[in-house]
């Protein structure tokens, strides 16, 4: 067992390395949704947020960054950030899942029950048989009840890593990375 969590720290600092080289060396790459999911799963939403402005400058319209976006807003708690992006993501992709369960959730926070019950009209097209997004749906029409989405809309998970093992400051990049899971020790 503790082989096996010394082998995914290992295999998350070492993603970690390679999408930072990997921006450093083009940052004008796509690779830079990449380094920011990275770094919005350690919870370093500012260092995702950078990242992905950064990016969205060369490719405004690259949905899976955009999306990424509003779950970053969404995790810092900047709900109407969250709802704003992922609407414009799903206004050119209505289809698209994660930005649905994204935007529900952020509305629901935000008391937007109207523009919430639209999306989780969306969402039933694709899982019509979900008795928990009809049970919500229902809840808000009838009752026009602003309870925060249920946890199974969550289509991803803030979950900080407790501990990555320590590296040593080979180079300067390795030592950025050390830098960044300090601070997220210190959070703990």
């Amino acid at each position: 067992m503790t082989s096996q969590i010394h082998a995914h720290r290992q295999t998350r600092l070492t993603e970690l390395h390679r999408a930072l080289l990997a921006y450093e060396k083009n940052p004008k790459s796509k690779v830079f949704a990449l380094l920011a999911n990275l770094y919005r799963s350690l919870e370093e939403y500012e260092e995702a947020i950078e990242v992905l402005r950064q990016g969205l400058k060369w490719h405004p319209n690259y949905i899976v960054a955009r999306t990424l976006l509003a779950q970053v807003y969404l995790g810092m708690g900047q709900f109407n950030s969250a709802s704003l992006e992922a609407q414009k993501v799903i206004d050119t992709d209505p289809q698209n899942i994660s930005a649905l369960k994204t935007a529900i959730q952020a509305q629901l926070k935000l008391n937007d029950v109207s523009l919430a019950k639209k999306n989780i009209q969306k969402l039933l097209y694709h899982f019509p048989k979900d008795e928990k997004l009809e049970k919500l749906l229902g809840k808000l029409s009838n009752n026009n009840s602003t309870q925060a989405a249920p946890s199974d809309l969550t289509q991803f998970e803030m979950k900080p890593l407790s501990s990555l093992f320590n590296t040593p400051k080979k180079n300067p990049k390795v030592a950025r990375l050390q830098k960044i899971l300090n601070r997220i020790y210190e959070k703990q």
